[in-house]
């Protein structure tokens, strides 16, 4: 497409599909690319064609995000919590993926850290994470 730009963008999964169990989790610190102005969080749901996957509405996951601007004055950012089970959009579609997107400020020096919470677990699920510019 003629004067499109090229946007750096990086996906990465960021928990393997496996069963978690009941508790909190601390996410490690990450730097953020000074390039990145933008955080998605996709968590996998329960559907149709991935029952297995979250399947309990009786299963809680609550995320809480952090951010720091150099390195060391940390401020809560971002936090979200969502039940288990299948879950449908507007038009009646099953949701896929339990999505959380944020933006930051551009700079050096930033970091994200975070912690998960299961309650009523374990939670079979997989996430990936993907920054964008």
């Amino acid at each position: 497409m003629p004067g499109k730009l090229d946007v750096p963008t990086s996906r990465t999964r960021a928990l393997n599909l496996a069963n978690y169990p009941t508790g909190a989790s601390q996410l490690p610190e990450a730097t953020l690319p000074d390039w990145a102005v933008e955080l998605t969080i996709e968590i996998a749901r329960c559907t149709s064609a991935e029952p297995d996957v979250w399947p309990l509405r009786t299963t809680k996951l609550v995320f809480a995000l952090e951010y720091t601007f150099d390195g060391t004055t940390w401020l809560a950012w971002q936090r979200g919590e969502s039940w288990g089970g299948i879950d449908l959009n507007k038009l009646g579609v099953e949701i896929e993926y339990l999505t959380f997107s944020a933006p930051f400020t551009p700079g050096v020096n930033r970091k994200v850290r975070g912690t998960l919470t299961i309650e009523g677990g374990p939670l079979r699920t997989t996430a990936f994470i993907t920054l964008s510019s």
